[in-house]
Order: structure tokens, then sequence, then C-alpha cells
């Protein structure tokens, strides 16, 4: 009887405690007492994509993670959240949030922001007719957006060179057609105007230099090398042609200014006319016979005639007489770096442009592939008293150009440079721009009757700022 007991006993023992255990490993055995609930995602009017699926069941008490968006889209808005009301005045979520199951399914609604549009305002920007282009869209940030055509508008005197972010021109630059990326704000695009005289003569191109800092060393003195550090800027490909220089100076004394010398086309021209001599077949030969006064009134009037900033001022006016009686006023004239008017380029400068931003020695010309002592290496970038044959010669015609692609940094002329004669200084600079007031300005570059020495991109030269001759002409520089 014992022996039936325990076998019973034993049979039963078997047969519950693995059921027991198993129940308490296993929640698909005897899953959690109470209701299950969902977590569903309503698009909520996107044009695109797919809420996302949640395919989970929670408990009360139980926590879950908020998805994100996914791929829903809405032209016009951006998600903003997750909200439990279509109108989103109920609780918001963001996704990763943490959201605690109550008792009931959770529907959680997007919602879209109506993203900020912006538009286009474009100014004839001192036009005499017609109407400037009205464009009535609205663009979001980062949409490509197509610069207008003028439409109608006349300057009269002046013809339309496209859109500028800045009335001076000093902003970015866009021709009609141009594509951009519209910011995130209202822009304004001003008419660009440009004296129609200017608009087809040849050799008025720019260079842009991207500053950066190089050893600036000179063939001689004391000291005789600085570390300078440059700022970007814009310095003409070409020597200044007697034909730009002849039409600007035409219109500057039409306009109120008054110079002291008319100028001459190369080496060979005349002076017989105080209006200076109407270009020939040699005007793109460099301009000759100006004074550094005389260069620097004739760069205000070119910022003028292409609506820029002019650059040199005196006692807060513009300085327009080059005349000796004008001497104080050009001598001590302030140059407004923060102009974007044509000037003259600091001896750094041009200094740097030459060297290809620092790269070529000092003792090559320009370009030069061996020092200046190589006659042929400096014979293809530079026009000296070897070569030039006792004249000057039509601008850009050497083999090959200097540096930066820029042509006759060396020879052909020596130019004025905005900085006074004077020592290099002994400390590290950054835009130097010269020493004080005095009698003379430098004029780097080498010339078509010096010997080759002078062709060195580290030779320094200077003139009395009143020197006018067949020897020293200008090539022009300017800040955007």
């Amino acid at each position: 009887m014992f022996k039936n007991i325990f076998i019973e006993t034993l049979i039963l023992f078997i047969i519950i405690v693995p059921t027991t255990f198993l129940s308490s490993c296993d929640d698909s055995v005897n899953p959690p007492a109470g209701p299950l609930y969902s977590i569903s995602y309503e698009t909520n009017g996107s044009d695109s994509g797919d809420a996302p699926i949640d395919d989970k069941n929670y408990a009360e008490g139980d926590t879950a993670t908020v998805l994100d968006s996914g791929s829903l889209s809405k032209s016009g808005y951006s998600f903003f959240s997750w909200n439990t009301a279509a109108d989103h005045s109920g609780q918001s979520y963001s996704a990763g949030d943490t959201l605690e199951i109550k008792t009931s399914d959770v529907l959680l609604y997007a919602h879209w922001t109506l993203n900020p549009t912006y538009s286009v305002i474009y100014s004839g920007n001192g036009y005499d007719s017609g109407t400037a282009p009205d464009d009535d869209n609205e663009y979001e940030a980062d949409t490509e957006v197509l610069a207008a055509l003028p439409g109608n508008m006349v300057k009269t005197g002046y013809t339309f060179s496209g859109w500028n972010t800045m009335a001076d021109g000093s902003g970015t630059d866009y021709t009609p057609g141009e594509a951009f990326a519209m910011p995130s704000s209202n822009i304004n695009l001003y008419a660009r105007w440009i004296h129609s005289s200017l608009i087809n003569l040849e050799k008025r191109d720019m260079v842009t230099i991207t500053g950066g800092t190089f050893n600036q060393k000179a063939t001689s003195g004391t000291p005789d090398n600085f570390d300078h550090t440059i700022s970007d800027f814009e310095i003409a490909r070409y020597e200044l042609t007697y034909e730009i220089w002849y039409t600007v100076h035409s219109w500057a004394i039409a306009n109120g200014y008054t110079f002291q010398n008319p100028g001459c086309e190369g080496d060979n021209g005349a002076i017989t006319d105080p209006a200076g001599e109407p270009p020939s077949t040699d005007k793109w030969e460099p301009v000759t016979t100006v004074s550094s006064r005389d260069a620097l009134i004739w760069c205000n009037a070119y910022s003028q005639m292409c609506c820029y900033t002019p650059c040199y001022t005196y006692g807060g006016n513009f300085i327009k007489d080059s005349r000796d009686a004008a001497a104080v006023t050009c001598d001590n004239a302030a140059c407004d770096w923060n102009a974007n008017g044509y000037r003259l380029p600091t001896e750094g400068e041009r200094y740097f442009a030459a060297t290809g931003r620092g790269i070529t020695p000092y003792n090559f010309a320009s370009g030069a592939s061996a020092d200046y002592s190589d006659a042929a290496a400096t014979q293809k970038v530079a026009w000296y008293g070897v070569n030039a044959g006792g004249h000057t010669h039509v601008v850009g015609t050497t083999d090959n150009s200097s540096a930066m692609n820029l042509w006759d940094m060396s020879g052909n002329m020596q130019e004025w440079c905005w900085d006074f004669s004077g020592n290099y200084p002994v400390t590290d600079q950054i835009d130097y721009r010269g020493a004080a007031v005095s009698s003379g300005r430098m004029c780097p570059g080498g010339k078509w009757t010096n010997a080759a020495t002078d062709t060195q991109c580290g030779h320094r030269a200077a003139a009395i700022v009143t020197f006018a001759v067949p020897t020293i002409g200008l090539r022009v520089a300017r800040y955007r």
C-alpha cells in the first residue's frame, strides 16, 4: 500500500513541477493580466511617405519609445513632432521620447509647421525710366531662384551689367538668369550699371588674388625683408591701356575732374591737346606720362563710371583735382580701404601677385623659370632694355604671362603704387600700406629702358609724386 502511494506521489511530482517551472519562465503561456494597448501613427495630411508602424503591444504602465517620422513629407511644411491631437493641441512627443502607456490605445498625429518663405526685391538703383522687375513669388530657404531679366529699365549713358546684393556693388554679383540659393531672409538685388563707353573696351579684366602670408624680400635695403600677411583683393590682369585711360579721362573732365597731365599712348604718344590725344592703332599700349596724383583721381573717376564707391578722399570729399595747385589734397589723401572702388595696389599686394602669392623667388622676373640673369627665361615674360627695341609694347604680348596669369608684372612699365617711399618695416605686418607721407611713391616692376636687374620681383623703385614720364604707368586694384 505504501508502495502505491509513493509511486502516485512521484508521478504527480514529475507532472506538476516542470509545468509550474515552465509557466513561470514563459509569458506566452501565462500572459500578463489585464488588457493590452497599441500605439498608432497618423500622417495628418502628408503628401508622401508612410507613417511609422509600432507592432508591439503594451500593458498599462509599460513605456514605449516614440518613433521618428521616417519618409513622411508635406510640401511647404516641416515635420515638427508627434501630438496626441490632430490640431496639435495635445501632448507633444519628439522622436526618441519615452511614452508611458495608460489605459487606452495611443494615436499620435504628425505635427506639421509651415515653412517660412522669403521674397526677392529688385531695385533699379538710380535708373531713369522703365520698371524694375517684380517677383511676386515666395521662396523657401535654399530654394533655387533665377535672377530676373532687367526688363525695360533705362539709365541714361549707362548699360545694365547685372544684379548685386549691395547698392554700391560691393556684394555678390548675379547675371540675369543665374541661379542662386534663396537665403533665410528677404533679399534685395540692385541693378549694376556701368558707363556705356566702357562696355566694349578690352583689357579691363580683373584677377582675384587669394590672400596669404609670405616673406616680402627686396634685392637691397635694410631691412631687406619682412613677413607680410595680405588680404584677398583683385588686381588688373594688364597694365592700364591708353584706350581705357582716355575713355575715363574724357568722362572725368566732363564731370568736374581736372588733371595735371592728360597721359600718352605708350612712349611715342604726343601731347598736343590738353584733353589728350584720341587713341590710335596703338590704343592697347600702356598709358604713360601720368603722375601718381593723376593716377589717384583717375581711379576715383573710373570707380564712379562703374558705380563703385571711390576710395580717395581729402577732408571727407572725393579728390578730383591732380594739378600742382591741389598738391596738398592729393598727397595727403586718405584711402578708404572699405570702399569697393578702383585704387592703386599697395607695394605688398603687387609683390604678392607678381610672385604668385609668394612662390616665385625675389630675384626672378614675375613668371620666369630662372633668375633674372638667365636672359632667355627673363625675355619670355618681360620687355626690358635687351628685347624691348627701345619702346613700349602692347600689354600682354610677351611669350608667357607673369605669375597668376597676369601680364607685364615685370618689364614694359614701372607702375605707381599707393605706398610712399621708405624702408621696409622691422616687424611682421598685416596689409602694410607704406611709410608716412613723403615726396615719392613706390613704382616697382622694371621698364622697357632698363637692365634685367630691374625686372626682379624684389627690385624696389620710387619716383617723385609729380613725375610724369614715358616709363611709368599704372595697374588698378580693388577690394570687393
